[in-house]
This record gives C-alpha cells, sequence and structure tokens, in this order.
C-alpha cells in the first residue's frame, strides 16, 4: 500500500507537469510591472487589478488561448505548518483539507498545495474564490491561466533545491531544503524600502530564466482542482492493460502483490530502476502469454466469401451448384450442368485448387425437359495453401 501511495503521487505528478508544459509563458507581478520569463520583456500596470494585469499581460504580445503561469506577491497566499512528515503527499493534501476548518475557522472554501519533508511541513493556501476570478479574467482576454503561484519559489519551480531568498518588495524570506521542499516562510522587517524603491523595477533576477523555465517541481503552484483521482487511476490502469492486451490481466494481481514486496525489502533502490525493474516483469509475462497463444493466433484461416466468388467465376454458364460443404482445406460441391467434365477442366487449371477430381458417378437430371440434357455431378477438391496437417503437427511438436 505505501508503494503504491507513493506511485499515485508520482502519477498525479507527471500528469501536474504534462498540463504544466502546455504552458507558452511564465509571468511575474513584480513592483507594479508585468516581466514575461519567455520574452525577457516587461510591461507596466497602471494598477494591480485583474484588468489591468490581463491588459498588460496581453500587451506583451501573447497568442489567443495562449496556457499562462502566473507568479504574484506572496501577500496572496498564506502558510501554516504541520507535523505530517511520514504522510505521502496525496495522503498529506486530503489531511489538510479535511482539518481546513480547523486551521482557518470560518474562512470561505480554500485551496492548499504542500509537500512533505523529513521535519514539519508548509502548506501554502488560497482562497478559491480568488483563484477563479483570475481564471475567469485571463479567459475574458483570451488566455488560459494554467497555474498560480508565489514568485518567491520560482528557483523551486525550474527544480533548484536548497537556496533562501528574501522577496524585496515585501521582505519574505522562503527557504527551500535539499530536498525541494518549502521550510521557511517568514516576513522580515524592512529596514530599507527607501533603498530598494529606487532600485530597478525589474529585478535581474528573472532576467537569468530566459529560455530556462520549463517547470519541473508542481509542489507549491495552485492549478485546477482534479476531480475524481481515483477514477483517472483506475482509467490509466485500465488504458495500460489494454495496450498489453486482455490476457494480461489474469497476471496484473501476482505482479502488484510481488512489486509491494519487493519495495519493503528494496526501500533505498531509486525510482528509476524500480520502474526499470517493472517493464522487465511485464515484458516476461507478455512474451510467454505470446508463446502460449502462438497456436491459436495460426491456425488456417479461411474465406468463404471468397470460395464461392471464385467458382461463381469460373464455372461455365448454364451450369450451377446446388450445394457446397467445407471440411477444413477440403471442399465437395453438388451441382447441375450440361458439361460437368468441363467444370473439371476450369477448375483443375486454377492455382487456388487442387486434387480436383468427381467425387460421384455423373447422373443424368430427370427434371429438364426436352432437348435440354443436363447431368447431376458432384466434385471433390483441396484449397491451396491452406496446410492443416502442417499445423497439427506444430501443434503437436510444442505439446511434447
Amino acid at each position: 500500500m505505501k508503494y503504491l501511495a507513493k506511485l499515485q503521487d508520482h502519477l498525479a505528478d507527471i500528469q501536474d507537469l504534462r498540463i504544466l508544459g502546455a504552458a507558452k509563458d511564465v509571468l511575474v507581478l513584480d513592483r507594479g510591472r508585468l516581466f514575461s520569463i519567455d520574452k525577457a520583456t516587461d510591461v507596466e500596470c497602471e494598477d494591480t487589478s485583474l484588468d489591468a494585469i490581463v491588459y498588460a499581460a496581453l500587451s506583451l504580445g501573447l497568442e489567443a488561448s495562449s496556457g499562462i503561469i502566473l507568479l504574484l506577491p506572496p501577500e496572496h497566499f498564506s502558510t501554516s505548518e504541520h507535523g505530517f512528515s511520514k504522510l505521502q503527499r496525496g495522503a498529506l493534501l486530503q489531511a489538510l483539507r479535511f482539518q481546513q476548518d480547523e486551521i482557518f475557522p470560518g474562512m470561505e472554501p480554500l485551496m492548499v498545495t504542500a509537500a512533505c519533508s523529513p521535519g514539519s511541513s508548509l502548506a501554502l493556501w488560497m482562497r478559491r474564490s480568488e483563484f477563479e476570478r483570475w481564471r475567469h479574467a485571463f479567459a475574458m482576454g483570451g488566455l488560459k491561466l494554467l497555474a498560480l503561484g508565489p514568485r518567491s519559489l520560482l528557483r523551486q519551480y525550474l527544480g533548484q533545491k536548497g537556496f533562501s531568498a528574501i522577496d524585496e518588495e515585501t521582505m519574505l524570506e522562503v527557504t527551500v531544503d535539499p530536498r525541494g521542499d518549502l521550510t521557511r516562510w517568514v516576513m522580515q522587517e524592512d529596514s530599507g524600502s527607501e533603498q530598494n524603491q529606487e532600485r530597478d523595477p525589474v529585478s535581474n533576477f528573472w532576467a537569468q530564466f530566459q529560455k530556462q523555465w520549463r517547470i519541473r517541481r508542481s509542489d507549491y503552484l495552485f492549478k485546477p482542482e482534479r476531480k475524481e483521482t481515483k477514477s483517472r487511476l483506475g482509467l490509466w490502469l485500465v488504458a495500460t492493460v489494454l495496450v498489453v492486451g486482455l490476457l494480461v490481466t489474469f497476471a496484473v494481481m501476482p505482479i502488484v502483490q510481488q512489486l509491494a514486496r519487493r519495495a519493503e525489502l528494496e526501500q533505498q533502490v531509486a525510482e528509476l530502476t524500480q520502474r526499470s525493474a517493472d517493464v522487465l516483469n511485464l515484458r516476461e509475462e507478455v512474451l510467454d502469454l505470446e508463446a502460449r497463444l502462438a497456436p491459436v493466433l495460426s491456425y488456417p484461416e479461411t474465406s468463404i466469401s471468397s470460395l464461392l466468388a471464385l467458382l461463381d467465376r469460373f464455372i461455365p454458364k448454364g451450369s450451377w451448384l446446388t450445394s457446397i460443404r467445407m471440411t477444413e482445406s477440403v471442399v465437395e460441391i453438388d451441382g447441375i450442368s450440361p458439361n460437368p467434365p468441363q467444370i473439371i477442366e476450369q477448375l483443375s487449371v486454377r492455382p487456388e485448387f487442387s486434387e480436383v477430381a468427381f467425387s460421384k458417378a455423373i447422373q443424368q437430371d430427370l427434371r429438364t425437359g426436352l432437348g435440354e440434357e443436363r447431368s447431376r455431378f458432384g466434385i471433390r477438391l483441396k484449397l491451396a495453401g491452406i496446410d492443416f496437417e502442417g499445423w497439427r503437427r506444430s501443434v503437436r511438436k510444442e505439446d511434447e
């Protein structure tokens, strides 16, 4: 169960990174200006209202329906500390949502994002209604807001770990540990605010990430909350099973149990090694099933419709069939014709047939009128290229 919880968290992270990978730009709001990491340009905002920021984003030349990640000053977020260091991230988020009324009594519905660390974990919160207002404002401007987050954690989003930074506008100090988890969120005394205001409103710190802004950690970015996560995980598992094959279903449960036992014994093994071992196990199961199903898949096939088309094409005019019987590659036909030997000649020269011969004596058809001489005939032939005997020998050999 512990391994499954870790795998579920990993799949959720992959899905988040896939969604954030569609972003066209990361925008940073800093001291009344909106900075574009992708374009390394900035534009002034008349005020910090939603409409002004959306207008500034559009003036940066973003295309319609572009996916945007917006980083805001830290006053848009609040934080809380918790002693859930042993919980997986998914379980931690559920626990925080469950305790929301106790942590922030009387507050409107909040959104939370957090990551586990060896000690106490810090969680970030923001109002759900505020997040929806941001999304709606960007949607009205023709842009798609994929995520919101504190600008002071930009380096953490880009995959950097083990750093401490101070937001010069709000004097907020944040610290990220070597694991990449947020461990400190403290307001410092603003001893040099006048000096800070005289500096260039767009810090060179943002410019250094030009063309290097691909989000690699999404722990503290606020995204639209996924619904029915378990159902999506189940659909992912079903899709995986269908790719491998329906018959692999019979081997899934033993493999899951084996992986669970292995996870308990190999907790220090790298995640990439575990995933490689899983793939190798599945490959062995697939090869074994393919070997067992080989006789069934190689069963000779015959086409009745193709056979009827050939017979209709090469039986002379004035002749017709009254019955047809087919046993594996042997075909027996009965019919009426004014010249049965001609039918034998026509079918014998065809490469699709072999061993063409009469199966019964030719008899005159008594139902014909005067002047019409037709005879009843029976012909037996074999379909060329269909070897049922060879297939039986191969099956017996495999059984031995």
